[in-house]
């Protein structure tokens, strides 16, 4: 293999050396020209693939805060009460095609998800963040899949945090767009 490689250097070598100079340095040139240009087009790409995601990470945290504001949400959080919760975080889900709307208990247990199987179990992502009183912006894998989302506590009416909300939209729809 290094003999293979030697022979071929030497080869372009005697071949650039009858390339006249002035030639040398137009492909010298263009090489160049290529090589900034496919760089420049590679960090706009990154550029625009972050400013979306951002925008699905702040969409998620909206959504996510709009629920956790709805006081009727709120008490049936605090009251565990499931069938409410499942059933208006799935109507808010279908209206803003989300992934996902998921809440749980202050202990993480799912009070709502669109797999009906998962609600009872512990969320797949650190819910810690949301139930100690912040909101959490990032892009995580969990039961559904890689979603750019948003994680927000629900307080209860004397202020104290009864549960989280969790918004996702799918990386792929964020790829998509």
């Amino acid at each position: 293999v290094k003999a293979v490689s030697r022979i071929t250097r030497a080869r372009l070598v005697r071949r650039l050396a009858h390339i006249p100079f002035a030639r040398q340095i137009l492909l010298f040139q263009i090489c160049v020209v290529l090589l900034v240009v496919g760089v420049g087009f590679a960090l706009v790409g990154w550029s625009m693939d972050r400013q979306l995601t951002d925008q699905y990470e702040r969409r998620a945290l909206a959504v996510a805060h709009a629920v956790a504001a709805d006081p009727d949400i709120a008490d049936a959080v605090a009251a565990g009460d499931v069938p409410v919760v499942s059933t208006d975080a799935e109507r808010v889900r279908q209206a803003t095609d989300a992934l996902f709307v998921v809440v749980t208990d202050a202990r993480g247990i799912r009070l709502a998800h669109p797999n009906p199987a998962e609600i009872g179990r512990h969320v797949s992502t650190d819910p810690s963040e949301a139930l100690a009183g912040h909101d959490v912006v990032d892009v995580q894998r969990g039961t559904l899949g890689w979603s750019a989302r948003g994680k927000v506590p629900v307080f209860a009416a004397d202020h104290r945090v009864v549960g989280e909300v969790s918004v996702g939209f799918a990386a792929d729809d964020v790829r998509a767009n």
